[in-house]
C-alpha cells in the first residue's frame, strides 16, 4: 500500500487498488488487526480515534499526511444506527465491508424540490468538530443501494450520503483514506433531526475489545490467524 500511495495525491482509483491490496492477503490483514490487542498499540489507536455519538467506533489504524487506514465498527445489537444525516467528506475513500449483514446506502442531491433539510458547514472532525449553521435546502434521493459482506465501494468528495448498518450482528468496514482535498464538508439535517456530529473519547480498551470481536466473527479476517 505505501508503495501505492506514499507521495501521490491518490484518486479513487489508486484508493480502491490499495485496498484490495490489503484485503487479497487477509492472513496478514488478521495478523496486524490481532496486533492492536497490544495495550501500548491500542492506546496509540485510541488516542485518534472516537465514539460516533450514533454508538459506532471510528478507529484510525494507520495515519500519514497521504493515507489513512480506518475502522469503523458497530457493534453487535438491535438499535445502532450509522449516520442518517446527509453528508459529505473532505476526503475520498475507498471502503469494504470486512465482516456482518452489510451497509444500507443512500446518495442524495440538492434540489429546490427536494425533502426539506437544512445545511451545516463541518469543520475539524472528532471530538473537535464544529458544525455552522448555513441556510434550508431541499435534497433528493439519487441512488439507494445494499453494500453486502466483503463488497467494496469508493466515496469521492462531491458525494452526498448516508449509511446505515443492517441487522444486528457486528458490522465492520475497512477504509482507505486519501488525504483532505477541502477544508470543510457538508452536513445535512432534517426538521427535528440533531445537528451534533461531536465524537465522544474511545479508550484503548474499547479498541481491544472492537478488533477482538472482529477476529472472532465468523466471516470476519480471524479466520485465518
Amino acid at each position: 500500500m505505501t508503495e501505492l500511495l506514499a507521495g501521490r495525491a491518490a484518486d479513487a482509483t489508486l484508493l480502491r487498488a490499495a485496498l484490495t491490496a490489503v484485503l487479497d492477503d487477509t492472513p496478514a490483514l488478521a495478523a496486524w488487526l490481532s496486533s492492536f490487542d497490544d495495550e501500548e498499540r491500542a492506546a496509540r489507536c485510541a488516542a485518534r480515534s472516537y465514539w460516533h455519538p450514533n454508538g459506532f467506533a471510528k478507529l484510525v489504524l494507520h495515519a500519514t499526511p497521504d493515507f489513512r487506514i480506518r475502522l469503523h465498527v458497530w457493534p453487535e445489537g438491535t438499535s445502532r444506527r450509522g449516520e442518517p444525516n446527509p453528508h459529505s467528506h473532505r476526503w475520498d475513500f475507498a471502503s469494504s465491508v470486512l465482516c456482518g449483514d452489510g451497509l444500507a446506502s443512500a446518495e442524495y442531491e440538492e434540489s429546490t424540490d427536494g425533502a426539506p433539510f437544512h445545511r451545516h458547514r463541518y469543520t475539524g472532525g472528532g471530538i473537535d468538530a464544529v458544525l455552522i449553521s448555513e441556510v434550508p435546502t431541499g435534497l433528493t434521493v439519487t441512488d439507494e443501494r445494499t453494500i453486502a459482506r466483503h463488497e467494496s465501494y469508493n466515496v469521492t468528495t462531491d458525494v452526498i450520503h448516508t449509511i446505515e448498518p443492517l441487522g444486528t450482528s457486528l458490522v465492520a468496514t475497512l477504509l482507505v483514506q486519501g488525504p483532505p482535498k477541502l477544508d470543510s464538508t457538508l452536513v445535512y439535517c432534517a426538521p427535528g433531526q440533531q445537528a451534533d456530529q461531536q465524537g465522544i473519547p474511545i479508550s484503548s480498551d474499547d479498541v481491544r475489545k472492537l478488533v477482538r470481536d472482529i477476529l472472532n466473527t465468523p466471516d470476519g479476517p480471524g479466520r485465518h490467524l
